[in-house]
């Protein structure tokens, strides 16, 4: 009997037997996390906000919040699709991606166990 590991609802979970095609679900909070990052990056960019410090304010967090998310602003491109269509790891967690992350892309590919 085929068992398979595979993401439901953001959550990994086990299937036996014969399964359907089906495309697996993104880890919701992933994808808000990215979303979060590079929203805030391009608002910081663009400079609708002077620091980190007033866009904290301004989304009603702590600063440290926005300084634990901005990094994955700065994730490869694949990366990024790998996390929205679902197909990351399972073990990839927001801790994970942001804990020590590499500027360089490959280095981010190796780190965080993508293929190249």
């Amino acid at each position: 009997m085929d068992t398979q590991l595979r993401r439901c609802r953001g959550e990994a979970k086990l299937f036996r037997g014969n399964l359907p095609a089906v495309r697996p679900e993104p880890n919701t909070e992933l994808v808000r996390a990215l979303v979060r990052a590079y929203r805030w990056n391009q608002m910081l960019f663009w400079h609708e906000v002077p620091s980190i410090r007033a866009l904290a304010r301004q989304e009603s967090i702590s600063d440290r919040y926005v300084r634990f998310l901005l990094p994955l602003a700065y994730l490869a491109p694949d990366i990024i699709e790998a996390i929205l269509d679902g197909e990351a790891p399972l073990d990839l967690t927001i801790q994970r991606l942001i804990t020590d992350l590499p500027l360089d892309w490959a280095e981010q590919r190796r780190q965080l166990g993508f293929p190249k």
